[in-house]
């Protein structure tokens, strides 16, 4: 399929035993929209100005595939619709915006910038998951029994991480609802922001960087243990909800900053030579033990 300048536009299935090769022969910026079924093993895409759009209610290929069209890939128009890769899918080369429910058998994904236009959620399997910016007012899911890493800025509705470890790799995650991650590895200093809005870690959280958390007037709840296996530079809690502390210790080798804090376990605060800050504390009987060299 060639688009030229223009548009085509399949409004019937699209289904064989091929290979599926789009491409622009022109400087100008074309589109191909499939508006109804695919079900093929691949597709084969050229390094040219033109866009991809796949709407249909399910799209299916077997294979991997490599877009490398640069004026955007469209995954899905509907939060209900359906889009596989069984090989696995990687694009690098422009934006892919997504509204559906989207992922693989158990094979990586890698895409650069991605907007969501609908709440979404992309799913591995055994596979990984690398996103790079991401922006939309949607909800996000994110699901990989081997983990997923977030390589841009977030600045979305709602993201939920159940992947097994999300590594951020960005400054700044801002949601206006609410953040929920497992076990989270830090590979940059990192901001986490909501609006009036939960945060939790089910799991740990390690890494030798800096983890700043404002969820405004809601709580942010640490379920297991904090800079356990690789302890933070520094903890900052900006918001002025609760810090519900639940995994039975915090480590950082710099200062601790808390507001008003609630014990769901017998813990200690080991911050190396930095300070501890704290406001109220709460817990019932479980004991605390603050671990400093510096002023607590």
């Amino acid at each position: 399929l060639n688009a030229g300048a223009g548009v085509i536009n399949l409004n019937g299935n699209v289904t064989g035993s091929g290979t599926l090769a789009l491409q622009n022969n022109t400087a100008a910026s074309g589109a191909v929209n499939f508006n109804a079924n695919v079900n093929l093993p691949s597709v084969t895409t050229f390094a040219q100005p033109y866009a991809v759009n796949f709407n249909g209610s399910t799209t299916t290929f077997s294979n991997a595939a490599t877009f490398n069209n640069t004026n955007g890939l469209g995954l899905g128009d509907n939060s209900a619709d359906s889009v596989t890769f069984g090989g696995g899918i990687t694009n690098t080369a422009s934006t892919t915006t997504i509204n559906s429910t989207f992922g693989t058998t158990n094979d990586n994904i890698t895409l650069a910038g991605v907007t969501l236009t609908g709440n979404t959620t992309i799913t591995a399997g055994t596979g990984t998951i690398a996103l790079g910016a991401i922006t939309g007012n949607f909800a996000l899911n994110l699901s990989s029994t081997t983990g997923s890493t977030l390589n841009g800025a977030v600045n979305i509705n709602s993201l939920t991480a159940t992947s097994s470890t999300t590594t951020i790799n960005t400054a700044a995650i801002t949601t206006v609802g609410t953040q929920a991650y497992q076990n989270v590895s830090l590979s940059t200093g990192t901001s986490l922001a909501s609006t009036n809005s939960a945060i939790s870690f089910t799991g740990t959280v390690n890494g030798a960087q800096s983890l700043a958390i404002n969820a405004g007037t809601a709580n942010v709840t640490f379920g297991g243990v904090v800079g356990g296996g690789t302890a933070l530079t520094t903890l900052t809690m900006n918001g002025t909800g609760t810090t519900n502390i639940n995994g039975g210790a915090v480590t950082t080798t710099g200062a601790q900053t808390y507001g008003a804090v609630s014990l769901g376990a017998a813990t200690a605060l080991n911050a190396g030579a930095g300070n501890i800050t704290l406001g109220a504390v709460t817990g019932n009987t479980n004991s605390l033990n603050l671990n400093s060299t510096n002023t607590t």
